[in-house]
């Protein structure tokens, strides 16, 4: 029964006319259908059919506004995990000063935010709960074990074909493509980080195929921690940089912008790939490349049926077929992480496993430092 608006819908489903319908959650709720007068039975499922997570969205040319809001979304979410709340916000910003272990800039954004609107959770129970009941992707993954629900989730693609005027001029896929090839940071591995070295590298190897075709075109450029691989960043010895943790402190910095995480390490750190944030062109390239990666194992498609992912409009003629040449050449993450962590005695388990089902806690709570 085909119905235009929400109201439809309710009246639909007092008068009989429809037994069930599917909706966005927050349009569905009891309190809702109650409020048309509608009072016989109804209960809301606990299934969802799509992901189309909500977030607040920025102008493309204002990346230090965006980062801003990027930093705040990320202190509500790691003050709920730390327990940081609108009423102890600014005791615990006096406790930290007096430490003197974090930036006191991010400090201050943590007591303004949280000490003016609470922590997600407070805000999700003041203004969600008598509404959308918190539960599954809304809650915060705060378990770091092995038995952990998994937190690699891809967002929709969204329309991919349509044409869109992306000036390149000046930007560092410009130089990377004018160049040919694709310098990446990556720590050099002690004898236990060398599997996860090797699988750093794979993402390097991913950018290049998906530009060039050709794997060869990948340089690596060894530093020695991870303060040197920001460095090579600042100083133009490397386009990104694989493997930085993900911190508040980074954040709060503004100098970098963080992919999307692709391995969670024991610490409870998340591992992502960092750009320079003067460049958002580039961070979404890179982004995107990610986002394909983990899309390729929830969508089921490998090496071996790379032909299955979608073909793009996202970088003009030259670069439609990104995706599939990505796949092609290093597989999905499921295939990236058994060649080289699993073979080398790291098994796939907690935050490093897909959030199948769409039912685990999705919020990761970034580490202040």
């Amino acid at each position: 029964v085909p119905l235009a608006t929400p109201q439809e819908m309710f009246g639909g489903f007092a008068t009989g006319a429809c037994q069930i319908f599917a909706a966005d959650l927050v349009n569905i709720p009891v309190a809702r259908i109650r409020a048309t007068g509608y009072d016989g039975p109804y209960k809301l499922g606990t299934k969802l059919f799509s992901r189309d997570p909500l977030c607040l969205l920025t102008a493309d040319h204002d990346n230090e506004w965006a980062s801003l809001i990027d930093l705040m979304m990320h202190i509500l979410i790691t003050a709920e995990a730390q327990n940081v709340t609108k009423a102890s916000a600014s005791s615990w910003g006096a406790q930290q000063l007096e430490s003197g272990v974090l930036d006191e800039t991010l400090i201050q954004r943590v007591v303004n935010v949280v000490g003016g609107v609470g922590n997600l959770g407070e805000l999700y129970e003041l203004h969600m709960e008598p509404i959308v009941p918190r539960n599954g992707l809304n809650l915060v993954n705060m378990d770091s074990s092995s038995n952990s629900s998994g937190l690699l989730y891809s967002i929709p693609y969204g329309d991919l074909r349509t044409a869109r005027s992306a000036n390149l001029t000046g930007t560092i896929l410009e130089s990377v493509l004018e160049a040919g090839q694709v310098r990446c940071a990556v720590v050099s591995p002690t004898t236990k980080q060398g599997a996860l070295s090797d699988f750093h590298q794979q993402y390097c190897n991913a950018l290049t195929v998906a530009l060039f075709l050709d794997i060869d075109e990948s340089v690596m450029v060894p530093v020695s921690d991870e303060s040197s691989g920001f460095d090579a960043l600042i100083n133009g010895e490397a386009d990104v940089f694989i493997g930085a943790h993900v911190t508040l402190e980074y954040l709060s910095s503004a100098l970098y912008s963080f992919s999307t995480p692709t391995y969670f390490d024991e610490d409870g750190g998340a591992l992502a790939l960092a750009t320079l944030n003067t460049d958002p062109t580039w961070a979404e390239f890179v982004n995107w490349i990610v986002v394909a990666i983990v899309q390729a194992e929830e969508d089921g498609i490998t090496q071996a049926n790379s032909v299955q992912m979608p073909v793009v409009n996202l970088y003009g003629e030259d670069l439609k077929q990104m995706f599939r040449d990505c796949i092609a050449a290093v597989g999905n993450y499921g295939e990236i992480f058994n060649r080289t962590l699993e073979q080398s005695g790291t098994p796939r388990s907690g935050r490093n496993r897909l959030n199948a089902g769409l039912d685990g806690p999705q919020h990761f709570p970034v580490p202040f430092r």
